[in-house]
């Protein structure tokens, strides 16, 4: 008889269960492409504000000398105001230059970031199988087993069901089979829509956490 999976099964955690499942989903490449990503983009982004900080004082140098030359007076004991605001200026023009830049470089990696996120499905198991060809030492043959039979589930409205006799992880106290909740689809909906980049699945043992895992790796 087909066993199912115990809500319970979040008490796996304190087996490392969630651990190893969450160490194999850092691995995959997408995931990792995404993240570094992100990087860059955070890193482009703090640059550009360094040189819009360098242009505003370069800006307000240049108002300084101006309004002192309108005034008749020199500009810090300069004796040579006019050829100072030639020099600042050709070093806001560089800087705004490199703000225009950043920018679109900025722009280029969001839309790789879009790119990634936007990966159809068979894209994405083509990855894991990538991985699982390179990865070495090769993985325990049971969660091997799971992995594939994974993409081959049976799925109604209410239930996924593994096929040829695997159990999630490769555990059978885990079960073949598991209900769908209705809250599972709204949360893998969010998720795949790429409205969100980085997501925390969190609550007490049994909850739920890793059923909801196992469902999202399916999709």
């Amino acid at each position: 008889m087909t066993s199912l999976s115990a809500m319970s099964e979040g008490d796996e955690e304190e087996g490392g269960g969630d651990h190893d499942a969450r160490e194999a989903a850092d691995r995959i490449p997408a995931a990792d492409e995404i993240r570094a990503v992100q990087d860059d983009i955070r890193g482009v982004e703090r640059k550009i504000e360094d040189a819009e900080k360098e242009t505003a004082e370069v800006v307000k140098k240049i108002d300084d000398i101006e309004a002192a030359i309108a005034g008749g007076s020199r500009y810090l004991g300069m004796t040579d105001p006019e050829a100072l605001l030639k020099q600042l200026g050709r070093k806001e023009e560089q800087l705004r230059r490199k703000e225009e830049q950043l920018r679109r470089e900025k722009e280029q990696l969001r839309e790789l970031l879009l790119n990634e996120l936007l990966l159809k499905k068979e894209d994405r198991f083509s990855r894991i199988e990538q991985l699982r060809a390179n990865n070495a030492p090769a993985a325990n043959k049971n969660v091997s087993d799971f992995a594939a039979a994974l993409t081959g589930a049976v799925v109604t409205e209410d239930t996924l069901e593994l096929a040829n006799g695997t159990f999630f992880l490769g555990n059978s106290d885990l079960g073949s089979k598991l209900f769908i909740r209705h809250c599972y689809k709204e949360m893998a909906d969010l998720i795949l829509s790429g409205k969100v980049q980085d997501v925390v699945v969190t609550g007490t043992p049994g909850i739920g956490k890793s059923t909801f895992g196992y469902y999202l790796l399916y999709l």
